[in-house]
């Protein structure tokens, strides 16, 4: 039976259309996974199956959800079904919490239950969703939470109504693939007990072939290819949908190595923990005498769930952090050396994972561009919009991106930002924190190709945090897995990957999506679907 229908759709920003005579139907208790690159309006067309579309575009189209025929533009029939009968985890889910409330009292608000019930109710939906501790994560804000954790969080929220149809947006991106696997355990355990339907946006074929029971594939705005899901992984009818297949990073990029000597980061014996959440309660540790190295010119890659202290590491190397026993040393220097801040920051940058909260949102591309040349002095002001547009070129965006704010780019877009703004002043070192998260599949291989040149080209030396194990394997030399704030194993990429030495390495190992790619080259597949 169906539980909603779409037909037609259109979204447009003045004359520019988004979205473009998209129609759509889905089942009760089926899953319609939707998948495209960033920017091809799959958000879009989830926002408005929610009545969720920016003030300044105008939708049309005919939507029926249930017995409610719909009107996309009446903001009056959707709070009647926003958060009771469908629920929505957002992509960013730094974005979606309030900073000023706990977690736990935003998730119970969303159960529309008496207080002490829906506080119960929260601590027991972040439990269902792997957080380790779900009474402290109630207690905790927003900024207390990792970005996989609060992820986690959101999706409980957006379940604590038992809603009928879940519209979910790129909801694990921001996981490692463990507790990616966990997550869509625990969406498929929610769809089957409360008969829930669920949307399932994302750019990556493989996660939503672990879910989904149809797929649609949008491009520019309008969907090129629908069907079984089986089908469209096996059989691909569309070029682009090839396309997407064949641009799941596995394996080494072809490169060379350009191996210099000493090291580009040297830590010893490093300790860190964040202060307790509550009263009472004990510090969190971080990190439990954490040593690695990372050689001049080569990529160290650093693995392990939400929560083991990878990023906490990149943040000590940088200098954000200070650590509470033990040495670090960036490029010859102390990071927190206060007197030699600007040498250090031009001898190492930092690509953080949120791209969003990286970027000032008062600021135009081109002004958050040039901010490191002005800080430097590096060139006149009159070459300064060159140099942002040539450090756009190389990410990928074209020059128009200049003019735009964060708030007009894309996911994607915003992240790309991020990468020029961190090569702005030519680092010796990159610290890259869960770079490529939030990228589709084509992009991101575009960007790990770019940093694989960029690092090549320069002798660049590169920490690479991150879940996805075939992005590591793309650029690391080495890898070094995390867990519970210690190095629990670490060797060549070959060593780990291929014959891993602890049973943490191999779960991680086979919690990775597979599927069968397609066998064309992901260049001769552009240049077609570019004909």
């Amino acid at each position: 039976m169906t539980l909603l229908s779409l037909e037609d759709l259109t979204v447009a920003f003045g004359e520019k259309r988004v979205v473009d005579g998209v129609s759509l139907s889905i089942a009760k208790g089926e899953t319609l996974g939707l998948v495209g690159e960033s920017g091809s309006g799959k958000s879009m067309t989830a926002g408005a199956l929610a009545g969720l579309l920016p003030a300044a575009a105008r939708g049309t189209g005919r939507l029926r959800f249930g017995e409610h025929a719909l009107d996309i533009a009446d903001e009056a029939s959707w709070t009647k079904l926003r958060g009771r009968r469908i629920g929505f985890v957002f992509q960013d889910p730094f974005a979606s919490f309030d900073p000023l409330i706990s977690v736990g009292a935003q998730i119970a608000r969303a159960s529309f239950l008496a207080p002490e019930a829906a506080m119960r109710r929260a601590v027991a939906l972040l439990e269902e969703c792997g957080l380790p501790d779900p009474a402290g994560a109630a207690q905790a804000y927003p900024h207390q939470l990792s970005g996989g954790q609060l992820q986690r969080a959101g999706i409980a929220a957006a379940i604590a109504a038992e809603p009928d149809l879940l519209i979910a947006d790129e909801p694990t991106t921001a996981l490692d693939v463990s507790v990616q696997a966990q997550v869509l355990r625990v969406l498929k355990a929610a769809q089957a007990r409360y008969g829930m339907a669920m949307l399932f946006i994302s750019h990556d074929l493989a996660v939503v072939g672990e879910v989904a029971d149809r797929v649609a594939v949008m491009r520019d705005g309008r969907i090129v290819e629908t069907g079984p899901v089986v089908r469209v992984l096996q059989a691909p009818a569309h070029d682009y949908t090839r396309l997407l297949l064949a641009s799941r990073p596995a394996g080494k990029l072809p490169g060379k190595e350009s191996l210099g000597q000493g090291y580009a980061m040297e830590a010893k014996g490093i300790d860190f923990a964040y202060p307790a959440r509550r009263r009472g309660a004990v510090p969190a540790k971080a990190l439990d005498g954490v040593s690695l190295k990372v050689p001049r010119g080569s990529c160290l890659g650093l693995v392990g769930e939400s929560g083991s202290g990878k990023s906490t590491l990149g943040r000590i190397a940088i200098g954000l952090l200070r650590p509470a026993a033990g040495t670090i040393r960036v490029c010859g220097l102390d990071p927190l050396d206060r007197g030699r801040i600007a040498e250090r920051a031009r001898k190492a940058q930092m690509v953080f994972q949120d791209a969003a909260g990286s970027l000032n949102p008062r600021l135009t591309i081109e002004a958050s561009l040039s901010e490191p040349f002005a800080l430097h002095r590096i060139g006149a002001r009159s070459e300064w919009r060159e140099r942002a547009a040539s450090l756009l070129g190389e990410v990928g965006l074209a020059r128009e991106h200049l003019a735009r704010y964060p708030h007009e780019l894309s996911g994607g877009q915003r992240q790309r930002v991020a990468i020029a703004r961190a090569l702005a002043l030519d680092p010796e070192f990159l610290v890259c924190d869960e770079p490529v998260t939030a990228l589709d599949m084509t992009i991101q291989a575009q960007i790990l190709a770019l940093l694989r040149k960029v690092r090549d080209k320069r002798g660049l030396s590169m920490l690479f945090i991150g879940h996805d194990i075939g992005a590591i394997e793309t650029l690391a030399d080495r890898i070094a897995v995390m867990k519970d704030g210690r190095v629990i194993e670490e060797g060549t990429a070959a060593q780990v990957l291929n014959h891993p030495l602890g049973a943490y390495t191999r779960t991680l190992l086979d919690a990775v999506p597979r599927f069968k790619s397609a066998t064309a080259p992901v260049s001769a597949l552009r240049e077609t679907i570019d004909a």
